[in-house]
């Protein structure tokens, strides 16, 4: 099921279980909309999310999410898992909030969760298609969150290195 959602960069899609093979049919997030706003200072980068249309029945519930490297979309012979796992400020280094970008959200009774995580760097993507995936269980320490519940895509192209900002166009 797809839903819409506006984030501070443009429209996009909320991807659940029926986009992604990788994520399973009939999660509590079957029905939610999401937003995500990213907002970048000089000491380094913050994430507001907010997920609507959560089943009530996961009120209290945590559920760890984080920034993923690669696109929502379906797996394919050539990709393989199309997320490509966390984004990781240091590739070689350690899966922790400082060197990722980990939130986690809890339900309320009405169905809407927020979470805010502040990392002091700057995400850089190859191609800029990066995802939020929110996952099953809390975040262990190990940066591990049990499967995928719902991907929320997040296409930053000013985070693209080497790309040039499209011209500015003045209207009369």
């Amino acid at each position: 099921m797809l839903k819409r959602y506006l984030n501070s960069l443009g429209s996009t899609d909320l991807w659940t279980g029926e986009a992604d093979p990788a994520i399973p049919a009939d999660t509590a997030f079957d029905n939610a909309t999401a937003s995500v706003r990213i907002m970048e200072t000089p000491d380094g980068t913050g994430f507001k999310l907010r997920v609507e249309g959560i089943e009530t029945s996961v009120a209290g519930e945590t559920f760890g999410s984080h920034l993923h490297v690669g696109p929502c979309a379906a797996r394919g012979d050539d990709v393989p898992d199309p997320t490509k796992g966390h984004y990781k400020h240091d590739p070689n280094g350690p899966a922790n909030p400082e060197n990722e970008v980990w939130f986690d959200v809890v339900p309320s009774g009405t169905g809407v969760a927020n979470g805010n995580t502040f990392v002091s760097f700057r995400p850089v993507d190859d191609d800029g298609l990066m995802s939020i995936v929110i996952h099953a269980k809390p975040t262990d320490a190990n940066g591990k969150a049990g499967t995928k519940e719902v991907c929320l895509p997040v296409v930053v192209t000013s985070w693209v290195p080497d790309v040039e900002p499209p011209p500015v166009t003045e209207t009369p």
